[in-house]
């Protein structure tokens, strides 16, 4: 199974949420424990984004070398909730892909269509984090919790305030996604950041394609 480029990138993405993945020594292991013909042609050894998107794109030249990866990448993850989301999105990237291929056989309408929805979602929710990691701080965070509709009860499903922002944003997003709040956020992002608004006109912008 080969992954174009933005498949590829969404499931970088993804793997580059997993705390393994940023820890240079367990990043040697992975490399290590890859097959040797993929080893050999994978060169340095950096926990940046665009490693794992090399990574990953070596991976993609041989056959079973990504589900090589994410075996490996499962071993130090166990079942966290960032490999949670790894699967999720390699299961929609392997789905959408077998659907383009045999669309007679699966019956699928206008698959395309479906990969693309997802890949918007993908770039939404990447886009969301980055504003709000950098705009914003963990008691900033729980005041837009607070500010969704209380019938979703989002604030008591955050970490608490011992958690890394990063992890907090990221839980909070997902609960955007899950709930199809992202209408909801952009107008709490333009009252509270309106020094801001071109960025966020341009989150805006994506999620009408979703």
């Amino acid at each position: 199974m080969y992954l174009d480029r933005d498949s590829i990138y969404i499931l970088a993405n993804s793997l580059a949420e997993c705390p393994n993945m940023r820890n240079q020594h367990i990043w040697n292991d992975i490399k290590d424990g890859l097959p040797k013909n993929i080893r050999d042609n994978i060169h340095g050894y950096t926990t940046t984004k665009a490693a794992i998107i090399n990574l990953l794109s070596v991976c993609n030249n041989y056959e079973g070398g990504i589900e090589s990866l994410l075996e490996i990448v499962r071993e130090y993850e166990g079942n966290s909730k960032s490999m949670k989301q790894v699967d999720l999105v390699w299961q929609k990237i392997k789905e959408s892909l077998v659907r383009n291929i045999t669309p007679e056989q699966t019956n699928a309408p206008t698959p395309l269509s479906e990969i693309s929805n997802f890949k918007n979602s993908a770039a939404v929710y990447t886009k969301l984090k980055k504003f709000l990691l950098k705009s914003y701080n963990y008691y900033e965070i729980l005041d837009l919790a607070h500010s969704l509709p209380a019938s979703i009860n989002i604030p008591d499903s955050l970490p608490g305030s011992s958690a890394s922002l990063s992890t907090v944003v990221h839980e909070f997003v997902d609960l955007i996604e899950r709930h199809r709040l992202h209408k909801v956020l952009i107008k709490l992002l333009r009252t509270t950041r309106p020094n801001r608004i071109n960025e966020i006109d341009d989150i805006e912008s994506s999620t009408t394609h979703i």
